[in-house]
């Protein structure tokens, strides 16, 4: 079977394995089982099954559909994708607003370095949780306060390790506070 859906340089780019590819490609064309999947590919529908997972964990699969960028990815399209990034900008922009209590505006470049991240398979939860998990870290502290705006959270190199600070502390806080909320209102620069 050829899979003709996606070239190999985005899938390098995306940070999928030729299995993923080929799960997802498959995905975009119809719906199927694990062990149909499986057979069409001729692999284990375990292996489908850490396929769809770490697909599912980095944001290309979502409830075993491909997420609307990712599907524009996959297929070369690009209106929806671009319509994707300016919402995730637009929501970024308007909580660092709140939060900071200083304009955000969206920008050209902004959205530019938002697609970059979720080109290298990070999702717009996980800008959030960086957004959010930054915020608590710092809001207490006048010093770093004033660095909780886009440039410093997600047009830096630091990104990733932001993600994976945000990923730790989530994963401690859902630990301490089962069944409680995350109190995003308290990060609010009229709150405070």
């Amino acid at each position: 079977m050829e899979y003709t859906l996606i070239e190999h340089k985005k899938r390098k780019l995306m940070k999928l394995s030729l299995l993923d590819w080929c799960v997802a490609s498959i995905l975009a064309l119809k719906t199927a089982t694990n062990v149909e999947l499986g057979k069409e590919l001729d692999v284990s529908p375990v292996a489908v099954d850490k396929s769809i997972e770490y697909m599912t964990k980095i944001g290309v699969i979502e409830d075993r559909c491909l997420t609307n960028i990712w599907y524009d990815t996959l297929s070369g399209k690009t209106t929806q994708s671009t319509t994707n990034v300016k919402k995730i900008t637009e929501a970024i922009c308007l909580e660092i607003e709140k939060i900071s209590g200083s304009a955000c505006q969206v920008t050209k470049e902004r959205e530019e370095s938002l697609l970059k991240w979720l080109r290298m398979g990070f999702s717009g939860k996980q800008m959030q949780a960086v957004l959010y998990h930054k915020a608590w870290d710092w809001k207490d502290n006048r010093d770093m306060a004033q660095y909780i705006r886009f440039s410093t959270l997600f047009e830096t190199g630091k990104f990733k390790k932001y993600v994976g600070e945000a990923n730790d502390f989530f994963t401690d806080w859902g630990r301490k506070n089962r069944g409680m909320q995350f109190p995003v209102q308290s990060l609010y620069a009229n709150s405070i």
